[in-house]
């Protein structure tokens, strides 16, 4: 990392904010986050679990779910991200790695470029999260407070001034909505509470979004040192340099979702919840707070839709390598090593990189379509359910979803397979003749820009196999 120039380093600015507590670099400064968290968790979280909303309202405690759900998606995911410093380390070090290879000698000006540009931009976004973060809390306490003196100074004394909290809760006994010492004391305390809140968020959203785009970028340059091979006089050495960092950029991917699953399919769970909670509240009541509701939902939206865009475009990046190999000349080629490291890395390029929630379901856009389309039929379910039965609509409901991803298992490898000429992927992979005459029988041409001849087609069956290509042979 230190030996990488400054226009190289993988996020520098959002490195040096998670050293603060501990989340990079050192470890004895973890006690930071420790103490961060359970402030946090002690103004927001406990006192809704020991004493309660403090209102017989309903719509006060639909608003009270709302924000536990809301907190939880934030907490929970921070310290995951904590128990995760381990991994968090190693892919900033195998991304130092990959960018460091890729960039060496002036041939590969475009990959130097290429991280460049990205690291710009990955620099402004997180100086705007930062920026907003830093006035968060504050933009979230103003409207409370500005209420809460309007009703105290133009209160004429006939009725009980009840302040406005920010969060409706109780906070260890002390009478926050109607006594104004109280109620300043309550307010201070959970300002530093919100800060920490809006911490953790950076931290939540900074590291999954980041560590996924630059996960993209590996592949994306992993394709450009193919398409130089002819460009530039290439070597074995260079072939196998491609090969270990086609190898890298995988490993990197494993890693990241090692880090993200768990953080991602919780947040694909929170809007699911919020959305649901929404619904009841329409059903049941209707008020100011329901606007406050439909912020949080919101902004659980964008963040899932910011993980599944990244999440398809990381597929597809990964895809586009193997069609990289595909498109260089190596059929004319009389080297050995070109057409085997050409194989390999199509074979490789086959198997689905996706990232997946829990290891259950994948994170791209086909799901979060999916997960569009169930709130329609909730709200469908929602609108009959005094008219119909409702067990058809929720078993339509389960299958769709389901159906859904198991449509995206095969949606990489099929689209692939339609982008490369049949009969040379079957001799490339040595498919059997009734696997053969399925794929011949799908009706879909081969491209034109190639067609093996009789004399490609001995080469292609005359290739080495390696014991190491046993592991990278598609099923």
């Amino acid at each position: 990392m230190a030996a990488l120039p400054k226009q190289l380093q993988v996020m520098p600015s959002t490195l040096r904010i998670l050293a603060l507590t501990g989340v990079w670099g050192s470890g004895r400064k973890i006690y930071r986050f420790g103490l961060m968290f359970g402030y946090g968790f002690m103004v927001m979280m406990l006192p809704r679990f020991v004493f309660g909303v403090g209102s017989d309202n309903l719509s006060a405690i639909l608003k009270s779910i709302g924000e536990v759900i809301f907190l939880s998606s934030i907490f929970v995911p921070a310290l995951v991200f904590a128990g995760k410093q381990g991994t968090f380390e190693k892919v900033v070090n195998g991304l130092g790695e990959i960018f460091r290879k890729a960039t060496i000698g002036e041939q590969f000006k475009e990959c130097f470029e290429l991280i460049e540009q990205q690291n710009v931009k990955v620099k402004k976004f997180a100086d705007f999260l930062t920026i907003y973060m830093s006035f968060a809390a504050f933009g979230y306490c103003m409207p409370s407070l500005f209420i809460s003196y309007l009703r105290y100074f133009t209160n004429d004394g006939t009725n009980p001034v009840v302040f406005v909290l920010p969060m409706e809760q109780e906070f260890y006994g002390l009478q926050i909505r109607t006594n104004l010492a109280h109620y300043n004391i309550f307010m201070v305390i959970s300002l530093l509470a919100y800060m920490v809140c809006s911490y953790f968020t950076l931290v939540k959203l900074t590291l999954p979004l980041f560590t996924i785009r630059y996960s993209s970028i590996t592949y994306r340059l992993v394709a450009i040192r193919i398409r130089n091979l002819t460009r530039y006089k290439s070597s074995a050495t260079d072939i196998k340099d491609i090969i270990e960092l086609h190898q890298q950029a995988f490993n990197v991917t494993a890693l990241v979702e090692e880090m993200c699953h768990i953080p991602v399919a919780l947040e694909f769970l929170t809007c699911i919840l919020l959305w649901s909670l929404v619904m009841f509240y329409i059903s049941t009541t209707m008020g100011w707070d329901l606007f406050s509701i439909l912020i949080v939902v919101f902004s659980s939206l964008v963040e899932a839709f910011g993980y599944s865009y990244l999440g398809s475009e990381l597929s597809e990046q990964a895809v586009t390598v193997g069609a990289a190999c595909y498109e260089l000349p190596w059929y004319e080629s009389s080297s050995a090593e070109l057409t085997l490291a050409c194989r390999r890395i199509i074979q490789r390029s086959l198997k689905a990189t996706r990232l997946t929630g829990l290891k259950m379901f994948s994170i791209d856009l086909k799901t979060y379509g999916n997960r569009r389309r169930s709130r329609e039929v909730i709200w469908f379910v929602h609108d009959q359910q005094q008219n119909m039965a409702v067990e058809p609509v929720i078993a339509d409901l389960s299958n769709s979803f389901w159906l859904g991803l198991a449509v995206n298992e095969m949606h990489l490898k099929k689209g692939f397979e339609k982008l490369m000429d049949r009969n040379l992927f079957n001799l490339l992979f040595n498919r059997p003749k009734h696997q053969q005459q399925q794929l011949s029988g799908t009706g879909d041409s081969p491209p034109s820009t190639f067609v093996p001849s009789s004399q490609h087609k001995k080469n292609c069956a005359s290739w080495p196999v390696c014991d190491d290509d046993e592991g990278d042979r598609p099923d």
